[in-house]
């Protein structure tokens, strides 16, 4: 006959074995369990450190002096002949 005694004692028992294998599995993994999203930004983190840790700082890019075409009125560098095939002032 099931009596209040038995079901309290399985009840205790599946709890025990539930934190059993929770204690365990926590244990093989290393402490706290991350979510996804801890787990992605982490890994954003160490991708982002390995790229920077292989680069130089990028010198700043050289400055070109800009002239406008007095035919067509796109800017090109001085020096440079436009794609309209006028040669701007130097």
């Amino acid at each position: 006959m099931i009596s209040l005694a038995k079901i309290l004692f399985t009840l205790a028992a599946v709890f025990g074995v539930w934190s059993l294998f929770s204690l365990i599995r926590k244990g093989l993994s290393g402490g706290t369990r991350l979510s996804a999203a801890q787990r992605a930004a982490e890994a954003a983190r160490r991708a982002t450190e390995a790229r920077m840790a292989g680069r130089e700082a990028a010198p700043p890019p050289a400055e070109v002096e800009l002239v406008r075409c007095t035919r067509c009125g796109t800017f090109v560098p001085r020096g440079q002949s436009c794609p309209c095939g006028h040669q701007p002032e130097r």
